[in-house]
This record gives structure tokens, C-alpha cells and sequence, in this order.
């Protein structure tokens, strides 16, 4: 047999019915409908926005560019060295809390020694 004639035959109606198919209610269709006209006016004249989201919109945009400008304003300016030496101790501490983790749980002495390999 070749592979058209080893693909299942479609099933009859009377086969078919002993399958509980889901009902779909109107109210869904209408709903289903409206949803598919909104989805093509969108798609044709772009999305409508509320009064009250276009100001959201507006403000959000504001902070971002607020915030822009005070990263563009910080980066433009030397680190100082009170920044440098918190950024130091602050990866010192990771690096001490990363080598602490790796010693705890499981098998103590197992632990240790790979602690004090990799520390």
C-alpha cells in the first residue's frame, strides 16, 4: 500500500457521534464576531486609546525620558571613589557569600574541600 491509501478514511457522521462535541453558545459567536471586527479596524486604522490611557501613555513616556536624562547625566561624569570603593566591597561580599554557599548543605567534609579549592 502506498501512503494515500494507508491514511485513515474520514469518518462517518454515525461514527462521529458517540464524541461529546462542545456546544458553543450564541452570546460566545456574537461576542467571537465582535472581536474579529475589532481585531481588523485595529489592524486597518491602528488602535483607538481611552482618554484616560493616552494620558498613562504620556506620563510613562515622560518618566522614561526623565530617566534617560539622569542616566545620560550620571554617565557623563567620572565615577567618584566612594562609588568605586562600594562597588569593590559590595563584589568582595558576593564573592565571600558565593564560596560560603558552595561549603553548606550536603556532606560536610565533601563540602569543605571543594570550598577550599575554589575559595
Amino acid at each position: 500500500m502506498n501512503r494515500s491509501q494507508q491514511r485513515r478514511a474520514p469518518q462517518l457522521l454515525s461514527e462521529r457521534s458517540t464524541c461529546k462535541a462542545k456546544v458553543i453558545r450564541a452570546s460566545e459567536l456574537a461576542q467571537m464576531g465582535v472581536c474579529e471586527q475589532r481585531v481588523v479596524f485595529e489592524h486597518l486604522h491602528g488602535p483607538r486609546r481611552t482618554v484616560q490611557e493616552r494620558q498613562a501613555m504620556l506620563r510613562g513616556q515622560l518618566m522614561h525620558e526623565v530617566y534617560h536624562q539622569q542616566a545620560m547625566r550620571i554617565l557623563r561624569r567620572p565615577p567618584s571613589f566612594s562609588f568605586i570603593w562600594r562597588m569593590a566591597r559590595a563584589l568582595g561580599d558576593w564573592i565571600v557569600s558565593m564560596c560560603r554557599s558552595q561549603v553548606r548543605g550536603g556532606d560536610e567534609q565533601e563540602k569543605s574541600e571543594q570550598g577550599k579549592d575554589r575559595c
